[in-house]
């Protein structure tokens, strides 16, 4: 079917999970400009909306062809998207607009195929002797639209105050993957966050050891922690990271 200028914005708008006003106030417009889009977008618009989103593929915009977002980038909009990795060590996130990025850009998906994940409730984080997972699939909790760059994940999870982890900053929206606790599945030196039935969740960077984990803190205002392996309810593998740029 073919689609319209305004409407293909709309998807694009859509597609970075943000309001028609978010997207208004970075190109310093009226919060009703794309409402009053008629035919196509004037010159000087289409400068701004080319520097304030770069991701943005201006010929299929314009035009319709091809893809949405051009090729080695991953979103925009004032969000830096990393995935399927871990900011810290070797083997680093993949963020947009860096060099070694291998975040490739999904072909436009319709809007009633983006999956819904839950989102962490923020009393779950402390709360002893509870399976997030088993939560979040029992009862009625807020949801988030999954991020098409991120390998497949089950829960969202955000950042509060000041991070165990230096990299990680109030804020950050994390995609996290329940993943299997034997020995042989977690990589140690990698960050993960783990669900205890003693302390609930917590991001730190795990080392398996004899009966358990060492959970390790770059934040040196916390002190390293042996967790023993029966206390562990979940540990999740970073799926990836959305963090909003100032």
């Amino acid at each position: 079917m073919e689609t319209t200028v305004k409407q293909r914005l709309l998807d694009f708008i859509y597609y970075l999970r943000i309001t028609q006003t978010e997207f208004c106030n970075r190109l310093g417009v009226s919060s009703a400009y794309v409402t009053s889009i008629r035919k196509s977008i004037a010159p000087e618009k289409l400068s701004k909306i080319r520097e304030s989103y770069p991701d943005l593929n201006i010929e299929w915009l314009l035009t319709g062809e091809g893809e949405m977002l051009n090729r080695g980038r991953a979103v925009s909009g004032g969000v830096v998207v990393t995935n399927n990795g871990h900011i810290n060590g070797n083997n680093n996130m993949n963020v947009t607009h860096s060099h070694n990025s291998s975040a490739e850009p999904s072909d436009d998906v319709p809007m009633s195929e983006v999956e819904e994940i839950p989102v962490v409730p923020r009393k779950l984080y402390n709360e002893t002797n509870v399976d997030v997972l088993e939560y979040v699939n029992e009862h009625n909790v807020n949801t988030s639209p999954s991020v098409l760059q991120f390998p497949s994940f089950d829960i969202w999870w955000y950042v509060y105050t000041d991070s165990m982890q230096c990299e990680y900053m109030p804020g950050d929206k994390l995609a996290l993957r329940a993943y299997p606790k034997e020995f042989e599945k977690i990589r140690n030196g990698r960050d993960y966050v783990i669900q205890t039935n003693l302390n609930g969740m917590t991001l730190c960077r795990l080392t398996r050891c004899d009966g358990g984990y060492i959970a390790s803190y770059e934040n040196k205002k916390y002190s390293d922690d042996f967790i023993p392996e029966e206390d562990v309810v979940n540990i999740f593998k970073i799926m990836g990271l959305l963090r909003i740029k100032e």
